[in-house]
């Protein structure tokens, strides 16, 4: 599992680590402005978007351990790419091939792996512990990158520097992997299919109504993790606070993410997966309400902080427990993959459609524009807790989910 946290989160500092913390050095290194910054991440995201299902598919023919040991010693060779700060068309084709190695070959085997590491029993522990300490992994390294850039005069060196320093983490991660995740046995009911064919696969997992109820619950999740983006945003426009009150607000929240995640994840192995799910989202709905239809004139900074309090335990709880809604829902393992890319298209879409929205209607709305935002998010989130709600009913029988994996 340690060797998941680390893949998990090394693969992806390149595309969003990167941009977050280094956006100032990244425009001066690669001589672009932050619209054509804004392209470079939507490349990598519109090829992200398209892998995630054919992703899926890869993942149920072929070894989770090699295509992670692909995934992150290619990426890792792209940062090679990357430190030389190349022409602009140059950088679209490497954001794009990007989006290809850290998802075709990687998201569904991660999600696979960590399925199989979890066991029937231990599913919420497994992925609240992989996002958990996916979190902590991402703190450590932040934080390290930010030493080593400090040692350079100069911001492009250190620029270098930084990417160094993620190349070397996809590196490591890969090596970790190889010798740390096992093979998997070919005799094994949950090995990859002898059976490649593809239409065959997804009309199994397509039949399935908790696949589709998995994949509205992460989609309005992930719109509230979106929404958690901005509150630091509100706390400036709306509740008059400092550009470091705002950043003390939003750092909060992240380090909610280990906490909020692992214990969400040991409490569904407990409760269901479904349950813990459709608390985090009254959580969410909580805060969103609150932030919607109290003016911010009327409350107190104390209230800024319990709302985003709420939304940061509501939407990690989330990111760690929602995959283990599989097993609750006795979907086969040996579907997992296909499974996964199915709920990730839909899943994980809002990365195109929810931050261009929420810019226009803070740009034109100013206050207004964010209560808003925060009133449709609250809508999402209700919608999620009834999808969670459903899950049971609609579960897979578990005696034709084992057939199923023999």
């Amino acid at each position: 599992m340690g060797c998941l946290i680390l893949a998990g989160e090394s693969i992806y500092l390149f595309a969003y680590d990167l941009r977050r913390d280094y956006t100032k050095p990244l425009l001066e290194a690669l001589q672009i402005d932050n619209t054509s910054l804004g392209q470079l991440s939507s490349m990598f995201g519109i090829l992200a978007l398209l892998c995630y299902f054919p992703g899926g598919w890869v993942a149920d023919r072929f070894s989770a351990r090699k295509l992670l040991v692909f995934s992150l010693a290619s990426t890792g060779a792209l940062g090679l790419l990357l430190q030389s700060f190349p022409s602009f068309n140059g950088l679209l084709a490497l954001y794009a091939t990007m989006g290809v190695t850290s998802i075709l070959t990687f998201w569904g085997a991660l999600i696979k792996a960590t399925r199989q590491w979890g066991g029937k029993q231990d599913q919420g522990k497994a992925f609240g512990i992989l996002d958990g300490g996916r979190g902590l992994v991402s703190a450590l390294v932040a934080s390290t990158a930010l030493f080593t850039f400090a040692q350079f005069e100069n911001s492009i060196p250190g620029l270098r520097a930084v990417i160094s320093l993620y190349i070397g983490a996809c590196w490591l991660a890969a090596i970790m992997v190889w010798f740390g995740v096992p093979e998997e046995d070919e005799r094994s009911p949950h090995a990859p299919p002898k059976d490649h064919r593809a239409g065959k696969t997804l009309r199994e997992v397509v039949r399935m109504p908790a696949v589709w109820l998995q994949a509205l619950i992460i989609l309005t999740a992930y719109c509230a993790y979106w929404g958690t983006f901005d509150i630091s945003g509100y706390a400036v426009d709306g509740y008059g606070k400092s550009e470091a009150e705002a950043a003390a607000v939003s750092t909060f929240t992240v380090w909610l993410r280990p906490g909020a995640a692992i214990i969400g994840g040991f409490l569904a192995d407990r409760l269901s997966a479904s349950r813990i799910v459709a608390g985090a989202f009254g959580l969410l709905v909580a805060a969103f309400v609150s932030f919607a239809l109290v003016p911010p004139g009327q409350a107190t900074g104390f209230m800024l902080w319990v709302n985003a309090a709420a939304a940061g335990l509501g939407a990690y709880a989330l990111r760690g427990v929602y995959f283990a809604i599989l097993e609750e829902a006795n979907v086969p393992m040996r579907l997992t993959g296909t499974a996964v890319g199915v709920v990730s298209l839909i899943g994980y879409s809002p990365d195109v459609y929810v931050p261009p929205l929420s810019g226009y209607l803070i740009d034109t709305l100013q206050v207004t524009g964010h209560r808003i935002m925060f009133g449709g998010l609250a809508a999402t989130s209700a919608v999620g807790m009834v999808a969670a709600l459903m899950v049971s009913r609609y579960r897979e029988p578990a005696t034709n989910a084992a057939a199923e994996g023999t």
